[in-house]
């Protein structure tokens, strides 16, 4: 099987993917048993993954600063799974200060993983509450907060 490597025409996000992924472009139309294993059921789907374990995933174009933003969570969820804590932390915690351009949905989602990012660190739900907090008050709209709002009624 033929896999191509995927190039970017963003340089920021031609540089992020190179310096934390190895992209790997399939046509599912050539190859329908990856499309099938993988659950994958539009194109273009971002599936973040290792040799075990599917981390994140996200389907459909996106315009550069969404698509990074999106990545960032990604690695960040893959990296909390990985016990990497304080660089999920960082990464999440440089997206949500950042604002401004970003999608909401994806500050809503980075800030809900911010917090479980914290909580699982810490073992300790008290140290997710606020960035959820934050999260409820800023996005009360949004399925991330949700999540959450049972915990400040």
């Amino acid at each position: 099987m033929r896999l191509d490597t995927v190039t970017y025409p963003d340089p920021q996000v031609s540089q992020f993917v190179s310096e934390h992924f190895i992209p790997v472009k399939v046509n599912i139309k050539d190859h329908p048993e990856l499309g099938k294993a993988y659950h994958i059921h539009a194109a273009p789907t971002m599936v973040i993954l290792d040799d075990k374990d599917e981390y994140y995933r996200f389907s459909g174009f996106l315009p550069p600063q969404d698509f990074l933003a999106y990545l960032t969570i990604g690695l960040a969820v893959a990296d909390c799974d990985r016990g990497k804590y304080a660089e999920a932390i960082g990464a999440l915690e440089r997206l949500v200060d950042q604002d401004d351009g970003i999608p909401i949905d994806a500050l809503a989602e980075a800030r809900y993983w911010l917090g479980r990012a914290r909580f699982k660190q810490t073992g300790d739900r008290q140290a997710a509450l606020p960035d959820w907090k934050v999260l409820v008050e800023r996005y009360p709209q949004t399925s991330w907060a949700k999540r959450v709002a049972y915990l400040f009624e």
